[in-house]
């Protein structure tokens, strides 16, 4: 499986260990045009680790982690997905920009009907809240309470 063209992983070593830019410069001056395979990252990592250069093997180890779980591809590719939204609206909660974080339990304040935030609207500062019996709304902070 193709992980980088050879052209970004040269530009991905820059500022790296030494012996990481060099194995990227020689890739990409014997083949300008060539990928990196996942097939050919463990065989750097052998290099690196037996030449006691751990910050490249781990480095290296990461981009295969990168590659696998297909973030490198969402963020070569620019497109955002739900866990990376979803990941978005966790890092709000937690750093306290919002009051609610999904799956939170809450509490109308005008009806006092009991609910589940199944997303949060950046744009427009709204909560999408199920309520029960299977109704869904869109509510801003201020007009939920913590339930439970």
């Amino acid at each position: 499986m193709r992980v980088l063209s050879n052209v970004e992983f040269k530009k991905l070593t820059e500022g790296q260990p030494y012996r990481l830019q060099a194995m990227a410069t020689r890739r990409f001056d014997s083949d300008p045009a060539g990928h990196l395979t996942i097939e050919e990252i463990p065989e750097f990592v052998k290099v690196c680790t037996y030449s006691g250069d751990r910050r490249s093997a781990n480095w290296l180890k990461s981009l295969i982690a990168l590659a696998q779980n297909g973030q490198l591809r969402r963020v070569r590719d620019g497109a955002e997905t739900f866990d990376d939204h979803r990941e978005y609206v966790h890092a709000l909660k937690a750093n306290g920009s919002i009051k609610f974080g999904l799956n939170d339990h809450v509490q109308c304040k005008e009806t006092g009907k009991f609910g589940t935030i199944v997303d949060y609207i950046p744009d427009t500062k709204e909560y999408i809240v199920i309520l029960d019996p299977f109704q869904v709304k869109m509510y801003k902070d201020s007009d939920l309470n913590k339930a439970g």
